[in-house]
């Protein structure tokens, strides 16, 4: 029987081989995140935020349940940040100029293409479910939708009312009201009773251009 000596360094290279195959390819933090997140979210909007659990998301994610964790250190902080990066796409101003009609229809067309999305709605609804089953808890995140969109609305009013171009009692009434006008119902409609008026983007910008000629026109000061 022929003798194969087999030196120490072609062990050792055939070892490293061995530990190469079996080790998982190394993915970027950054990466890492955006594939949880994607994850978290097919989870929520299939089984809203209560029932989802962090050990299905990270099956889904493929990734371990300890690495999600110290990524994202609780489902609500995954939950917030998911939010957070939905948000992204609203608009974040509201200028004065010349033409304040132009920049009041082009602020709530945008507005009202991005919360009508048809994956923003079904995050709404996961917000809107948790606020039913607890308010307090939740409210924070009706806060930040506040702040990102009504607030813009109402604190552009309070400008125009300070500069005398309007006559309004209250701003953030008057933003109430001119949100209700223009996407209020649609989006009631859509949100929660899954109904939708099938209007196109120029329906929706000529839509908004006629709710905010009544507007300013009832509002001139």
């Amino acid at each position: 029987m022929e003798h194969r000596p087999t030196t120490e360094a072609s062990e050792t290279a055939r070892e490293t081989e061995r530990r190469k195959r079996g080790r998982p390819v190394s993915v970027p933090s950054d990466e890492r995140r955006e594939m949880i997140i994607e994850a978290a979210e097919s989870i929520f909007l299939e089984v809203g935020f209560a029932a989802a659990n962090m050990d299905d998301i990270a099956r889904r994610a493929g990734m371990s349940k300890r690495t999600v964790y110290e990524l994202f250190g609780n489902k609500q902080a995954l939950f917030d940040e998911l939010l957070d990066l939905r948000r992204a796409g609203l608009p974040t101003s509201l200028d004065d100029t010349d033409a304040p009609d132009e920049e009041l229809i082009d602020y709530l067309t945008k507005l009202t293409q991005h919360i009508m999305a048809p994956k923003q709605i079904a995050l709404q609804r996961v917000v809107f479910a948790e606020h039913m089953r607890d308010p307090e808890r939740s409210q924070n995140l009706f806060n930040e939708a506040e702040k990102r969109g009504r607030g813009i609305l109402s604190r552009w009013m309070a400008r125009q009312i300070a500069g005398g171009r309007i006559a309004v009692a209250d701003p953030d009434q008057a933003a109430d009201m001119l949100f209700g006008m223009t996407v209020g119902t649609i989006h009631f409609k859509k949100l929660l009773l899954g109904r939708e008026e099938h209007l196109s983007a120029d329906e929706i910008r000529q839509r908004i251009a006629r709710a905010v000629a009544i507007f300013l026109k009832g509002a001139a000061a």
